[in-house]
């Protein structure tokens, strides 16, 4: 079991509610995993994609893919300690793993924008299913391109896209206070600006994305497509309609 590590200089990524740890220092001779667990850079799709999918059993499990752009942002020692000798993330040097992971994932619809959407390059991917924490989790978060955060305190990729089974995020779910605007349509789906996101509403999923400038938003939402056969495949076609039963859904862990 790893040790938690001194750091002398701490930089925060704040990634739609993932954070992610750059340290600066001596770490007192941190463990490294054997070569045969020391990420799943070349992991063969089939087994990246069971990696990534909710456990049968309902097991909590947490991984996040960084990309190899994040690197130089990182520096040699903190990609080699924060991200390839942590067994909760995946160091990804080809953007084919990005590709596949995506269009084989199978737990619920993803939406993508692609491996770049603007100039932007998909940087990341982060899956969350933990039923034990308040509230419960099961989402993709899709990053395109990077950041450089302050010495002290954390940044946000240029652009985010959120994904969830559509109880988890339905609209009767937020507080008036935390709306901005009324709700309107993006490519038939119904779409609302909450807590500095643009909130959409599709099928068996919510989608949410996070982007500055801010108008990336709804660029981003008018050009969604999704990952395999169950929705739009190109940005010209509209998304399928609500068809979700949250009656017997809570949120309670």
């Amino acid at each position: 079991m790893k040790r938690a590590l001194p750091i002398a200089i701490l930089a925060v990524l704040i990634v739609a509610g993932v954070t992610i740890s750059l340290s600066v220092g001596d770490d007192g001779g941190s463990q490294t995993r054997p070569d045969d667990q020391s990420g799943l850079v070349s992991t063969p799709g089939e087994e990246l994609t069971r990696s990534i999918g909710r456990p049968a059993d309902g097991t909590p499990m947490y991984i996040s893919l960084v990309g190899d752009a994040w690197r130089p942002i990182f520096g040699e020692e903190n990609w080699q300690k924060n991200i390839v000798d942590d067994d909760k993330k995946v160091a990804v040097t080809d953007s084919a793993v990005f590709q596949e992971a995506a269009t084989e994932f199978q737990d619920f619809p993803l939406y993508w924008l692609g491996l770049e959407f603007q100039g932007l390059p998909l940087t990341g991917i982060t899956r969350s299913y933990r039923q034990h924490v308040t509230p419960p989790e099961d989402h993709v978060i899709l990053k395109y391109g990077t950041c450089t955060p302050p010495r002290e305190g954390g940044c946000s990729p240029p652009l985010q896209v959120r994904l969830e089974p559509y109880c988890y995020a339905q609209p009767a779910g937020y507080v008036p206070e935390a709306k901005d605007g009324a709700i309107f349509k993006v490519r038939g789906a119904s779409a609302q600006y909450i807590g500095g996101g643009l909130q959409l509403w599709m099928g068996s999923v919510a989608v949410k994305l996070y982007a500055h400038p801010e108008e990336r938003m709804l660029e981003a939402a008018e050009a969604l497509v999704a990952t395999y056969g169950t929705g739009p495949a190109t940005a010209d076609q509209q998304f399928p309609p609500l068809d979700s039963d949250c009656s017997d859904f809570t949120l309670e862990p």
